[in-house]
């Protein structure tokens, strides 16, 4: 069942001007941080998380949608089962298409499993007109299987992007910002300037261990939820990056973590390269919209996705 809303829009502006300043001590740190280069606050602070009513999945939202925002929800309940494979957008829903090197079979009952060596689901409007960029993008997943071991395969989300247009010739279209829980147990961020060529080192480093396993790597066979948040602040400066975690299987709309949040400030430096893209610099802050959000995993037997969703979000002040 949906979750009702507990706040009424005047007492949500009046938390949003309230939750900077609570607790102190994490507001005094975050502006030492932010003198260095980036907001940085990892691992869960024991703050009790609060929320604006839940989606049509019945799970809680962390920011409500925008008035007159964009949703986009997965069809995978629709009783149809099917495959849709790399290149094919999903007969049910023309903005679901998959991409990469695999096939994505949706069972009709909520489930998406993914399989291959380079399987992507996108949500990508084929006029190219609706363009994602302050977002909430939730999903649940569930790891089973893999056929190869590489350090970035795992739960990745990736938005602000124009990757469904990248080719050899066109690798600028390859930024985007991700939030990644990979299986070898690191959560972080990590920003993509040009496809294939430069990628921004992870934060927070050293990255976040969370898992409650004896190698620490992500649990399979256990439903993960996951919320990547991405908004503009300081006046249209900066983006903040926000990822949550559940591990109830959204029981009661889920029990939403804050894992990390890092502010992309500039300054946000590359693994060992200097590249940027013409009219641009190395550590460009993504602050244009895209036409895609994205999940991406890599050399998998199978991987199960359900409650899939992007919602527009207001940005901070």
């Amino acid at each position: 069942m949906p979750i009702r809303s507990t706040f009424t829009d005047e007492q949500y502006s009046r938390r949003q001007n309230l939750r900077g300043k609570v607790p102190i001590i994490i507001a005094i740190v975050a502006g030492i941080l932010a003198i260095l280069g980036g907001i940085i606050v990892s691992n869960m602070q024991g703050i009790k998380q609060e929320y604006y009513g839940a989606d049509k999945f019945g799970i809680k939202k962390i920011f409500p949608t925008l008035t007159d925002g964009t949703e986009w929800f997965a069809n995978w309940d629709d009783g149809i089962e099917r495959i849709v494979l790399s290149g094919e957008r999903d007969p049910n829903d023309i903005e679901f298409i998959v991409r990469g090197d695999g096939e994505v079979i949706i069972d009709g009952n909520g489930v998406a499993k993914m399989n291959g060596e380079t399987p992507r689901m996108y949500v990508s409007d084929p006029a190219r007109i609706k363009k994602w960029n302050n977002v909430e993008v939730t999903f649940y997943a569930k790891r089973v299987g893999e056929f190869l071991k590489l350090s970035y395969q795992g739960f990745v989300v990736g938005t602000r992007s124009e990757h469904q247009d990248v080719t050899d010739e066109t690798p600028c279209l390859g930024k985007t910002y991700y939030g990644r829980m990979t299986y070898d147990g690191r959560i972080t961020f990590q920003k993509e300037i040009v496809h294939h060529v430069s990628y921004s080192d992870t934060q927070p480093e050293p990255p976040l261990y969370a898992w409650n396993t004896p190698d620490k790597q992500l649990p399979k066979d256990q439903w993960v939820g996951i919320k990547f948040i991405v908004r503009t602040v300081d006046n249209d400066r900066h983006v903040n990056l926000q990822l949550y975690r559940d591990m109830t299987d959204g029981a009661n709309g889920g029990s939403w973590d804050k894992l990390i949040e890092y502010t992309d400030a500039g300054g946000w430096q590359q693994q060992g390269s200097d590249i940027a893209c013409p009219g641009s610099t190395p550590d460009e802050v993504l602050l244009d919209p895209g036409t895609s959000t994205f999940i991406r995993n890599d050399g998998i037997e199978e991987a199960q996705y359900k409650w899939f969703s992007v919602r527009e979000i207001d940005p901070f002040p």
